[in-house]
């Protein structure tokens, strides 16, 4: 509990909340604010819910599920995600963990013969992209 608060607070420093902007922004006391990010109290879901959200994060980044990806920011082979694929069966595949405070977002782009890349990007990532591109079927 005591790791949430923290990540609170280096949050809410990050987007520059005072503890009452905070607070009134998701309608609870100040006082709540300040025993979560102590570790004094566990906020129920719905509260930690609003806060993640004014801070533009996840729930799962507050309560810790997410710590391991600091160390470990790309996945394997096997854990790559799925984003979509286009009408040509271009494939693109996201190569790292979500993390809102990242400033990458690494891909790989699957092409077969004959496709080309149309509709594979998202486009909403405020950051850089880096793409990195796999030929399939183009060699015998």
């Amino acid at each position: 509990m005591d790791l949430m608060g923290k990540r609170i607070k280096k949050k809410k420093e990050e987007y520059g909340f005072l503890v009452k902007e905070l607070s009134a922004q998701i309608g609870v006391a100040p006082s709540l604010i300040s025993q979560i990010k102590k570790g004094k109290v566990f906020p129920s879901i719905a509260t930690l819910k609003k806060v993640a959200e004014a801070l533009q994060t996840t729930v799962s980044e507050l309560i810790g599920k997410n710590k391991n990806f600091d160390e470990h920011p790309l996945l394997k082979p096997n854990e790559r995600r799925f984003v979509r694929k286009n009408k040509n069966c271009t494939n693109l595949h996201l190569l790292s963990y979500h993390d809102s405070s990242k400033q990458i977002e690494p891909y790989i782009i699957q092409f077969n013969k004959n496709s080309d890349s149309n509709g594979t990007m998202t486009n909403n990532f405020l950051g850089q992209e880096f793409v990195m591109y796999l030929k399939v079927g183009y060699y015998k």
